[in-house]
């Protein structure tokens, strides 16, 4: 009998340790599945950030963001609400977890508030497992488009 209650008591221990041990891989393993999971966001916001800057026509200020317009008629917005990116193209919008601040939109080196003007830079910070990272992005027009713009801004004056 006495054999009998150390056997269940070695057993019990060993149970104790396996599952311990279970617990201790499980918390890594939601930690790690956290980790990739930002880092994904941050990656393909910066993949469709640079796709849609690089590819549109033209790169408007919006209330709460940016509208990229294409040659092809499409438009494609972007939010951002501070704890999130919102890039919403035609038929889906994608949610970029990742929390904003400083968020500025220039043109020609000028800060932009007024919606419908054009932009060249998109700078902010993004959070990224408890570290701020720089984030930074340009358009480049050619000089016909440039030369419109000011035309249109002399003619509005």
């Amino acid at each position: 009998m006495l054999e009998l209650t150390v056997a269940l008591m070695l057993t019990g221990i060993v149970v104790l340790m396996a599952y311990s041990a279970y617990s201790v891989v499980q918390r890594q393993w939601v930690q790690f599945e956290t980790s990739r999971k930002n880092m994904l966001d941050v990656a393909m916001l910066d993949m469709a950030l640079h796709r849609d800057l690089s590819n549109s026509r033209e790169t408007l200020k919006t209330t709460a963001g940016i509208t990229c317009r294409f040659p092809d008629g499409r438009f494609v917005h972007y939010v951002f609400s501070g704890n999130e990116i919102l890039r919403n193209a035609t038929i889906r919008t994608d949610t970029f977890r990742i929390v904003t601040e400083n968020v500025s939109f220039r043109f020609k080196n000028t800060e932009q508030y007024i919606p419908g003007k054009p932009l060249d830079a998109i700078t902010f910070r993004g959070k990224l497992q408890e570290e701020w990272l720089p984030f930074a992005y340009a358009k480049l027009y050619g000089a016909a488009q440039l030369i419109k713009w000011e035309e249109t801004a002399e003619h509005a004056n």
